[in-house]
Formats: structure tokens, C-alpha cells, sequence
């Protein structure tokens, strides 16, 4: 028997997730109608004969349409819904930004809750205990059973399934929109993926320094730059940035394996906060691909949730960096220049 774990289509990403009754964008509401088109071509070899859903209106939505398409109906279950976020549901970023300044799904200690919501390890074992209470259920089931639920509560169920520690601060599995991860019941597994993002984010703490100095020293002590780092100052120099009150980072991942990375930090300015871009690389042989487009519009989008109104960088000029960050909507400041100062050998 399987299990074929849905995330739901695209949302708004303006405004905060967990229990918002808020439905789907009309690009989400394509992704699902386009996946539901896929599971009507592969009915007979799937043998859905049963869907399952949240009932938060996003993924409800979802599966009414992946119903609609199979011709069967959906029963929707709450314990399958996102964390409890309280408060934020539904809030605009900007108001829960200036209402709950730093606080986020990441910055929760294990047992501390959100205002009227609940916490992480709530969050957890409540999908802990429908996912075993479902497996039961299964041993008995006429076919294959297609759940839509939500990223968090797919990640759960990977870690459970692993047997790998979790914790809301580190998001090991990438989740997309309206991708589908496949649970081989008998041979507890996750068999296949598909529609699945091929990129997958996570937000630097130190546990990542070891792995992006070593990255750090490949890229930049290759062409074009041909610098002279080592792994003890290149972890140096990623550690001091790390360690600033207002720094923010991202490493990207591709098949498991860390493929670039940027790290900055956020100062204020008279019209909003600021981020500045310290340090942006990506893998040698990875360059040319689009990962580095992708890590940007990653980074871009966080930082917008994060309040942050302007991104700056410093960079070579009149060289493929330069055009790099063109690409990316940068424009080059005619009114400012950049200077330094040696005052040591």
C-alpha cells in the first residue's frame, strides 16, 4: 500500500501561513489542477481510492480539485493542518513584523508557543500521533490513499520515517508546492518524489561553517578571483560575519550536497532596513546553472518578509559578477564610489 503526501498549491506569500484561511493565488490553483490532470493520467497505476486533507482552505482547495478530477471525494482532517501559529495567522508580514518583531517558526525554543498557537514540539507530536494512528488504519485499506496536507507536516513525516532527530530550526526536506512525496507502507520508505523542487534552502547557523568554508576556499581560490584562503581563515571570516546581531544567511543544497551560499547583514536606514550582501558564492561547476538566480530570489523573498526595504553589495566592475547582479534587478550607483585604505603590511 502507499501514501501520496501533497503540499498544497501556491498561497500569498504576503502574509503569514500556519492556520490562515486564506486559499490559493491563482498560480497555486494552476499547480493543482495541473497535478490533478498527472493523477488523472496515471489512475489506474496509482489506484487512489481515497483523498485526505487538512482543512485549512489552502490545501482544502487543493484536493477538492485533485477530487474533482478522480471523481472522488475528500475528507478532511484538522490534525493534518500547519502549525498552530496563533496570533499571525493570516497577518499581513508588514503588521506581525511590527507586532511580533523577530519572531518566527525558527526562533521558537522547542516548547515556547506562539501567541494562542502552540508550540514546536506540540506541533510535532501531534503529527507524530496521527501519522502512527493513520498507519494502523492503513494495514486494513481497499487501495492507495492521496493526503494533501502542508510543508511542515511532510518534513515531520520524512523525520519520522528516517528515524532522523527534528527540530523547527533546521528544514532538511525540500517541500514544494504541490509536490508529492510517496510512502511504500510495507517497506517504510519514501519511494519516490516527484514535482518535486529540485533546490533546497536553509537558513546558516554554525553548524553549516565547516562545509561552506570548505566551498568558500574551492570557489575563490579558482579563477576568476585566484585567492589564497585557507579553511581556518576562510571559517574565520564566515564565523565573524555570522556572529553579528543582524546577520543573515542561506545556503542552497542540490541533491544533498551544498552548492552555494550567501551571507550578509541588516542595518537601518532612514526609510527602512537594509541588507547588505557580504559574501555570495556558488560551486564552480555549478556556476551557469541558474542556482545562483534561484539562491537570489530565495534570499530576496525572506528578506521581504523580514521587513527589509533595499539590498546593496560591493563587487568587481565590468566583470561577469557584475552582470550577474544586473540580471538580478541591481543597479549600479553612479553617485557612489567605493574606497579603502591599507594601513598594514
Amino acid at each position: 500500500m502507499r501514501i501520496f503526501f501533497v503540499r498544497h498549491g501556491k498561497d500569498d506569500e504576503n502574509f503569514r501561513g500556519g492556520w490562515s484561511s486564506l486559499g490559493l493565488v491563482p498560480e497555486g490553483v494552476e499547480q493543482a489542477k495541473q497535478l490533478a490532470r498527472y493523477f488523472s493520467e496515471k489512475r489506474v497505476e496509482y489506484g487512489i481510492t481515497k483523498i485526505i486533507s487538512s482543512d485549512l482552505p489552502r490545501a482544502k482547495e487543493t484536493a477538492e480539485l485533485l477530487a474533482k478530477e478522480l471523481g472522488l471525494t475528500v475528507v478532511s482532517e484538522e490534525r493534518l493542518r500547519e502549525a498552530d501559529n496563533g496570533k499571525l495567522a493570516g497577518m499581513p508580514n508588514e503588521e506581525a513584523l511590527e507586532k511580533y518583531p523577530g519572531l518566527f517558526w525558527s526562533t521558537l525554543k522547542p516548547d515556547e508557543c506562539y501567541p494562542n498557537g502552540e508550540s514546536p514540539m506540540q506541533f510535532f507530536s501531534r503529527i507524530k500521533e496521527w501519522f502512527e494512528m493513520f498507519l494502523k488504519e492503513c494495514k486494513d485499506a481497499d487501495g492507495n490513499v492521496l493526503v494533501v496536507t502542508h510543508g511542515g507536516v511532510i518534513n515531520v513525516v520524512y523525520h519520522l520515517v528516517r528515524n532522523l532527530e527534528w527540530s523547527n530550526t533546521k528544514k532538511s526536506v525540500s517541500v514544494g508546492n504541490c509536490s508529492v512525496h510517496v510512502l511504500d507502507v510495507e517497506r517504510m520508505e519514501i519511494c519516490e518524489e516527484f514535482m518535486k523542487e529540485e533546490l533546497c534552502y536553509e537558513e546558516i547557523t554554525e553548524s553549516h561553517l565547516d562545509e561552506l568554508a570548505r566551498l568558500y576556499v574551492d570557489t575563490f581560490n579558482a579563477a576568476p578571483w585566484n585567492d589564497e584562503w585557507t579553511f581556518e581563515t576562510a571559517r574565520k571570516r564566515l564565523y565573524m560575519m555570522l556572529h553579528t546581531e543582524v546577520s543573515f544567511g542561506l545556503c542552497v543544497y542540490h541533491e544533498g550536497q551544498i552548492c552555494g551560499a550567501v551571507l550578509g547583514a541588516t542595518e537601518q536606514f532612514y526609510d527602512g532596513p537594509m541588507f547588505e550582501v557580504k559574501e555570495y558564492w556558488v560551486k564552480n561547476e555549478m556556476r551557469g546553472k541558474g542556482i545562483g538566480s534561484k539562491l537570489f530570489a530565495e534570499m530576496e523573498r525572506r528578506l521581504r518578509l523580514l521587513g527589509v526595504k533595499n539590498i546593496i553589495l560591493i563587487t568587481a566592475k565590468g566583470d561577469a559578477t557584475e552582470h550577474f547582479y544586473h540580471k538580478q534587478g541591481m543597479g549600479t550607483d553612479p553617485d557612489m564610489v567605493f574606497m579603502s585604505k591599507r594601513i598594514g603590511d
